[in-house]
């Protein structure tokens, strides 16, 4: 009998659909999940193509994030998920670490992994409030369910951790297959954005699918000019 997957624990990613995805270069994506096998970020099938699930994607897109900000070393990434494993409360925490809520809401659990990552801005309170902030950010694009496992994510236009960030582009591994979506209308920005190539107005797609023509601007903008940020 087979025995169905989470979507969320689906791998339903390859490496340059992450690095579009949550706007991260593709060596960057690439060295930390087959990269130096000494220090393993993920831990993923490397036979197939499609080996990224969406909680990868979220621990993905943390890292992604605090990387713009601060230069991170391999051996650092895999001691902090290191300790993280090591101190996990359930299976999820312990398989997808950077994926669990704990890590954005848990003051001593927050304090640890940034030491772990050698990063030296715990020796000044700016230093704290930077991380603190930057964490913040990330945790307001991320929904969680009942027991602290992400189930969307809403990623930054270009990549940029801003507070001012709309949320009109969302990943769902339950729509789409988790492909992103328009927010409240389950349409992929990959048709959108394809039709409007065709030469459909982006008026006429906002009443199609019922919503802004803000968000079909920042869909068209997602999927066809938006790159990420060395």
């Amino acid at each position: 009998m087979t025995v169905a997957v989470e979507p969320r624990r689906m791998g339903n990613y390859t490496i340059p659909e992450a690095s579009k995805y949550i706007r991260a270069p593709y060596p960057t994506i690439l060295s930390w999940v087959k990269g130096d096998p000494k220090y393993p970020i993920f831990q993923i099938d490397k036979k197939t193509n499609r080996s990224l699930s969406f909680l990868h994607l979220t621990e993905l897109y943390l890292l992604n994030t605090i990387r713009k900000k601060h230069h991170i070393k391999p051996k650092n990434i895999h001691l902090a998920i290191k300790y993280l494993k090591q101190h996990a409360t359930n299976e999820d925490e312990r398989m997808y670490p950077l994926a669990s809520k704990r890590i954005y809401v848990d003051t001593d659990q927050r304090h640890i992994f940034v030491k772990e990552l050698g990063l030296v801005i715990n020796a000044s309170k700016s230093g704290q409030t930077t991380m603190h902030d930057l964490l913040g950010l990330v945790l307001r694009r991320i929904e969680f369910d009942e027991f602290g496992i992400p189930t969307r994510l809403y990623p930054f236009m270009g990549g940029e951790a801003t507070p001012d960030s709309t949320k009109n582009i969302v990943i769902d591994p339950r729509v789409s297959f988790g492909r992103p979506v328009i927010r409240g209308t389950g349409a992929p920005i990959s048709i959108v954005a394809e039709r409007y190539q065709y030469g459909e107005s982006e008026i006429r797609l906002s009443r199609d699918y019922k919503c802004s023509v803000k968000a079909i601007k920042e869909a068209i903008r997602f999927e066809l000019y938006s790159k990420p940020k060395y």
